[in-house]
């Protein structure tokens, strides 16, 4: 897992300015606050140059960052990155337009057209 992402990509779901979409929402709201996993950037996975993209090249999605640090719930791998210097408090906290809690990006997903 990378931190190369900084910033939440435009077509981030943990976006404020995001156009509900997410039918797993509530499912990512618990694994997220409960720590079970971390979040790959969606524009980090699938299949880059036709070659699969590995999980070890793979980003933290920085939204998903984000919402955590707003909630005050850093997980565990953003955590790790801190430690090591991976990301800042700064750059987490200029992390924008993203939801201040897991409960609002739920919501708004809720909203699905």
């Amino acid at each position: 897992m990378k931190f190369k992402i900084k910033t939440p990509c435009a077509d981030c779901p943990f976006r404020t300015d995001s156009n509900p979409f997410l039918r797993r929402a509530p499912q990512l709201r618990h694994q997220l606050r409960n720590d079970q996993n971390w979040f790959a950037c969606h524009e980090t996975t699938g299949v880059k140059n036709g070659k699969r993209i590995k999980p070890a090249d793979q980003s933290h999605c920085a939204g998903a960052m984000g919402v955590l640090w707003n909630e005050g719930n850093p997980n565990l791998a953003m955590r790790l990155a801190l430690a090591f210097k991976l990301i800042t408090v700064k750059q987490l906290d200029k992390m924008q337009p993203v939801f201040q809690s897991l409960d609002d990006f739920v919501r708004h997903h809720a909203g699905r057209k």
